[in-house]
């Protein structure tokens, strides 16, 4: 099971954390899953800081993927995460036994660890 939380605050989207993995690891299915989320979550971070050039915390390793954004972030990386967020929630319609997704108010990361 793959869990993410997103964070907003009050200038909008400022970061998510991606827990876990979608499931069993030799199933074609499970992995596309996974990959799908993966490839989504590093699309995002690239286009934060290379694209858009603002600051962000990246931590990644097996099964973990946490961004958040810096402060001075513009409007664009908020609404590319939003738009993350959305998409995420649509593919947990489609497999609500590998992926749920929450999105909480905080200004805190340590919330959306205790979340995820």
């Amino acid at each position: 099971m793959t869990r993410a939380v997103f964070s907003v605050g009050e200038k909008g989207f400022t970061g998510f954390l991606i827990r876990g993995h979608a499931g069993d690891r030799q199933s074609a299915r499970n992995d596309a899953v996974c990959a799908s989320i993966s490839s989504m979550a590093y699309l995002t971070a690239n286009t934060v800081t290379d694209f858009f050039g603002d600051g962000a915390q990246v931590q990644i390793s097996d099964g973990y993927f946490r961004l958040q954004l810096k402060d001075g972030f513009g409007a664009s990386s908020s609404a590319l995460l939003q738009s993350f967020a959305i998409h995420l929630t649509q593919l947990s319609r489609q497999y609500p036994e590998k992926l749920k997704v929450k999105i909480i108010k905080t200004s805190s990361i340590s919330e959306v660890r205790n979340n995820a």
